[in-house]
């Protein structure tokens, strides 16, 4: 056993009554995982749901963004067993569970994230006590179980997930919960189902997020209750740094050109 266990970092923060701020790994990459957990993020959620994840590069960016101090959170594919198990072993101090309709729902997720008795998850800590402990009890306390929440019946069933025991924060995926409610993305009909969750977390005590397109939208997100957010993905962040800067490389050329051809030729023509 470890002498001294690690706490989860992101679990304090909330008990302490901090936000945090995230984003998304999608790309299946060791080395570009260790630059987003030396970014200054409080936490990275590895989509292993619609990333290009598998088990293999799962265990390889969860380690590396660990080494740059910055907790990693897996959402697991489906709510399974078998996937939350997985992705706890490997050492992700939490899972992001998709889908969560009913209390049920919510209760297998998060006796899936605990040893007995509080649980079902087996015991087999090859990687996870490297970076939680071997202790049981102790992971029991730390790993967080967040069930997202993102369709109709998951809105309806608000108030059962919210008090389920072993839910520790829940989180608002607004895309799918938009096709769910057969509204277009970034519809203002979605707002009652987005404050019913925020309801419930303040009742429940348990913390709320989304994911968020700008800093500035996220922002507008703490303002209205969210303890934290996601922001944007890898994947995003490379794309649009690469373009923009293809885009401003090509100008200052293209500038650099248009004024040598500018000034040359009144000179050319002074000197006939």
């Amino acid at each position: 056993m470890n002498s001294t266990p690690p706490r989860n970092p992101l679990r304090d923060r909330w008990e302490s009554g901090g936000a945090a701020v995230g984003t998304w790994c999608e790309i299946p990459n060791a080395f570009t995982a260790d630059i987003l957990g030396r970014a200054g993020f409080d936490f990275v959620a590895v989509d292993w749901q619609h990333g290009l994840h598998g088990f293999e590069s799962l265990l390889a960016v969860v380690h590396a963004i660990s080494v740059g101090g910055t907790v990693p959170i897996v959402r697991v594919p489906v709510n399974a067993e078998w996937a939350i198990q997985k992705a706890l072993d490997v050492g992700a101090f939490g899972v992001i569970v998709p889908l969560v309709g009913s209390a049920e729902e919510a209760a297998a997720a998060a006796a899936a994230c605990r040893h007995a008795p509080r649980g079902v998850r087996s015991y087999g800590p090859i990687r996870a006590s490297g970076a939680i402990t071997d202790d049981p009890d102790h992971v029991n306390e730390q790993v967080l179980c967040i069930p997202m929440i993102e369709t109709v019946s998951g809105i309806a069933n608000i108030a059962g997930i919210a008090s389920t025991p072993g839910v520790d924060a829940l989180i608002i995926g607004p895309y799918d919960l938009s096709l769910s409610m057969e509204i277009p993305f970034g519809s203002p009909e979605i707002a009652p189902a987005v404050e019913a969750v925020l309801r419930a977390g303040v009742k429940h005590g348990v913390p709320v997020g989304r994911h968020f397109d700008t800093p500035e939208a996220a922002h507008a997100g703490y303002e209205q209750g969210f303890s934290f957010v996601t922001i944007g993905t890898d994947r995003e962040m490379f794309a649009a740094t690469a373009v923009a800067t293809a885009a401003a490389a090509r100008h200052g050329v293209r500038t650099e050109i248009h004024v040598q051809t500018t000034v040359a030729r009144p000179v050319a023509s002074a000197a006939e």
